[in-house]
């Protein structure tokens, strides 16, 4: 049976529920070693994936039973789908919950957004079912903050944003320089991440304290070095060549700084800066 999923024999697979004494029970089988379920298995597998998943759902199996590793199906899914919508539909039409956790307390959204590459109808899926856009991992993080992680993705943020999520909800940030977590905001994980586009649309959209822009600034600058590079301790100067990763770190200290600078500005003023602080970053991170 194990065999028969792992492969996406279809038909192997069904002639053993289909024989089976009891089919539900068949179906809910769990490999010793690992903890996990067929049906976990069966997304996993490469091969007939989502067909292995239908027929295992129709004899029975459970849609919302954890792994060894506290990971549940719907968990499973974005690390292993490329497109994981139809995935996610099937699963969530057996009754899957799409605010379940695991055992760090991810929710189906914390994965979709830190997963996959084009996440957005994944997005708007699990939040038309109910997902909760404001949930809190075990550092505190909300789904947002993974999307940072993944990608510069300004347009699935600003839906996220647009549909409740909070942009003021602080996560605990690891500090690779000390070793030690801190709060942060949303503004300093695009910082880490060097997310130009999306760090551009908080700094425009949001008002953030000094402590949160220094503290970006910093967390940038350390994260050059982890590159490599040189930390950034003045205003964008020539500098040629850069690769893509140090036109994007510089890129998002320079928005940083002009905020801080922008402060007592009049409106029309900071207006006017602001869209020169885009033009530069947008020149600097195609400079590479």
């Amino acid at each position: 049976m194990w065999e028969a999923v792992q492969t996406g024999d279809l038909q192997a697979v069904n002639y053993h529920l289909a024989t089976a004494d009891n089919a539900q029970r068949q179906s809910n089988l769990i490999d010793a070693d690992q903890g996990y379920t067929l049906l976990h298995s069966a997304i996993m597998s490469q091969e007939n994936s989502i067909n292995v998943s239908r027929l295992l759902l129709f004899y029975g199996a459970e849609v919302d039973i954890y792994s060894g590793h506290n990971v549940l199906p719907i968990h499973t899914v974005p690390l292993y789908c490329p497109d994981p919508v139809e995935y996610l539909q099937l699963l969530i039409h057996y009754g899957a919950n799409v605010n379940v956790a695991d055992g760090d307390y991810w929710t189906p959204l914390h994965y979709v957004v830190r997963f996959t590459k084009q996440p957005l109808e994944a997005m708007r899926l699990l939040v038309r079912h109910g997902a909760k856009v404001n949930a809190q991992d075990l550092n505190l993080k909300t789904p947002v903050f993974c999307l940072l992680a993944n990608g510069d993705y300004a347009k699935e943020l600003e839906w996220l944003v647009t549909n409740g999520a909070s942009p003021y909800i602080n996560g605990l940030l690891l500090d690779s320089t000390t070793g030690i977590a801190r709060s942060g905001s949303l503004v300093v994980q695009a910082a880490k991440y060097f997310r130009v586009a999306c760090i551009t649309w908080l700094l425009t959209q949001f008002k953030w304290s000094d402590n949160d822009i220094e503290h970006a600034i910093y967390t940038a600058n350390t994260q050059l070095c982890r590159h490599g590079y040189q930390t950034i301790d003045k205003d964008m100067q020539q500098h040629m060549p850069m690769d893509k990763t140090e036109a994007a770190a510089r890129a998002t200290v320079q928005a940083l700084r002009h905020y801080l600078k922008s402060r007592d500005m009049t409106p029309s003023a900071t207006d006017k800066r602001t869209l020169i602080a885009r033009k530069i970053s947008l020149k600097l991170l195609n400079r590479a």
